[in-house]
């Protein structure tokens, strides 16, 4: 995981159970903060997961997100869909890529 992270634009994933359900996410924070305490060569993802999930679904409202990430603090929404075997992650919107969608194309 680290070196994923590392190694590509990614901030953060998002961690699946064995039936692709979201258990978690990790990011670089994460990472920072088990540093000292874990082996990260040697852990699992669920060692440095940060288990409080909040989602959104692929068809919900920018301003809704924007909402969600100021309210509860974060920096990082996991986009899921809903399916028979739970919640299916699609992809992770951060406060970098609103950032990014609301300055527009001449910012990037």
């Amino acid at each position: 995981m680290v070196r994923v992270l590392c190694d590509t634009d990614i901030e953060t994933i998002a961690v699946e159970d064995p039936s692709s359900e979201v258990i978690g996410i990790i990011s670089y924070f994460d990472i920072l903060v088990h540093y000292r305490d874990a082996d990260l060569d040697r852990g699992v993802a669920a060692g440095v997961t940060s288990h409080k999930v909040i989602a959104i679904s692929p068809d919900g409202r920018l301003d809704e997100a924007i909402h969600i990430m100021v309210e509860k603090r974060i920096r990082f929404l996991v986009v899921t869909e809903k399916g028979p075997e739970g919640r299916t992650p699609v992809g992770v919107l951060s406060t970098t890529d609103v950032i990014r969608h609301l300055l527009g194309p001449r910012w990037m």
